[in-house]
């Protein structure tokens, strides 16, 4: 069976490859864009959107293989405020700093099944001087901890099925 990893089987540009995430961690992900050049007047935006899987395989990697999977729902979009912004580190050399806020999904997770799985997907939008927009994305795979309440993310009120 070929392996299709999350940026295949959700194809689109400037996507980060996929990263294991816990739900209560905060994490910065130092990032150069504008290959690297100057960035002064540029503005940052970020948001989130976690997606619901029916299935997700493991390869014999233990790497997340979406070849079988289909988006089955997701959780409403959320803004990314206050000190969780993304930061322009240094201009000159096209530094920011992309944060993950803690608890970017703090529904259930079914522990040890593979299925109905959280994957959380932040995205990163770079306004240059001219206004100009471009996005990337960083998709996180939700993984259980002790915090999470064991349970079907699909039975959550704010849970929305794609129909």
């Amino acid at each position: 069976m070929a392996t299709l990893t999350f940026n295949q089987k959700v194809p689109g540009p400037n996507a980060l490859p996929l990263i294991y995430h816990y739900p209560t961690s905060r994490t910065v992900i130092p990032i150069t864009i504008n290959s690297g050049g100057d960035i002064t007047g540029y503005t940052l935006e970020a948001d989130y959107e976690t997606l619901i899987f029916d299935t997700i395989q493991m390869d014999r990697g233990g790497n997340p293989n979406f070849s079988n999977s289909t988006q089955i729902g997701n959780f409403p979009k959320v803004e990314i405020s206050g000190a969780d912004v993304p930061v322009i580190t240094d201009a000159s050399t096209g530094s920011i700093n992309l944060i993950i806020p803690e608890n970017v999904y703090t529904g259930p997770i079914l522990v040890g099944d593979q299925t109905n799985v959280p994957v959380t997907v932040v995205s990163l939008t770079i306004i240059n001087a001219d206004g100009f927009k471009d996005s990337l994305r960083q998709p996180l795979y939700i993984s259980y901890e002790p915090d999470v309440v064991v349970g079907d993310p699909t039975l959550e009120p704010d849970y929305v099925a794609k129909g």
